[in-house]
């Protein structure tokens, strides 16, 4: 069986790096305002009783309820919009009190968007991390750019997934804020090298794309 090899050999594409319209970071198109980015009082304590009988079943438990999708395992919760693809993380310290809660897109490469929330025993919050520090262009305006730039290879491969990273200020405060973002699509396209995009955090400027090659070894 053939095992791939990524070699980070990057190899520039050549595509117009034309600017892109200046965006305003707003609620209502970063979904900043969506329900899941609230921390509602039934998520301040992990509740055995509700879930202590799901876990005895061990592993990770998914379960399907309306429009959410819960992922279960001891001392933490996930909730995944099925509609806004919006996942929040509630972590939960041994006593089961809250201790800390992200918020991601569903399969973006665990990528944070907006704030991390960190609590104390008492479930007061004790630091706030924004991930949105330094950015104007949030997750949603990053593949909208990206929409118009690989709007061929999109439909031409069935793209219908997008994984996303960016540099993160809190940890790089001297760095460009950069968004970088691969696709994933039809079955053709997997087999092709794949595709970065990097796109200016600030500006919505497309900053350039390259590959990573795939190599297989026997």
């Amino acid at each position: 069986m053939k095992n791939k090899l990524l070699l980070l050999t990057y190899i520039l594409i050549n595509i117009s790096c034309s600017a892109q319209k200046r965006f305003i970071k707003t609620n209502q198109t970063c979904l900043f305002d969506d329900p899941i980015f609230q921390i509602k009082k039934e998520e301040m304590v992990f509740d055995n009783e509700k879930y202590d009988s799901i876990l005895s079943l061990k592993g990770v438990i998914i379960k399907d309820i309306d429009n959410f999708i819960y992922e279960i395992q001891p001392n933490t919760l996930g909730i995944t919009d099925k509609k806004s693809k919006l996942t929040k993380w509630v972590n939960y310290h041994d006593s089961n009190k809250i201790e800390s809660v992200s918020f991601f897109i569903r399969n973006s490469t665990s990528t944070n968007i907006g704030k991390e929330y960190l609590f104390n025993e008492k479930g007061q919050i004790i630091e706030t991390i924004d991930y949105e520090k330094g950015y104007n262009i949030c997750w949603a305006e990053a593949i909208s750019i990206l929409k118009k730039i690989a709007k061929k290879d999109i439909k031409k491969y069935d793209i219908n997934t997008f994984y996303l990273s960016r540099v993160d200020l809190n940890e790089f405060p001297n760095k460009k804020p950069k968004w970088r973002i691969s696709m994933d699509g039809n079955e053709e396209y997997s087999d092709l090298d794949r595709k970065i995009y990097e796109i200016d955090g600030v500006t919505g400027e497309f900053i350039r794309a390259y590959e990573i090659e795939t190599i297989y070894d026997d």
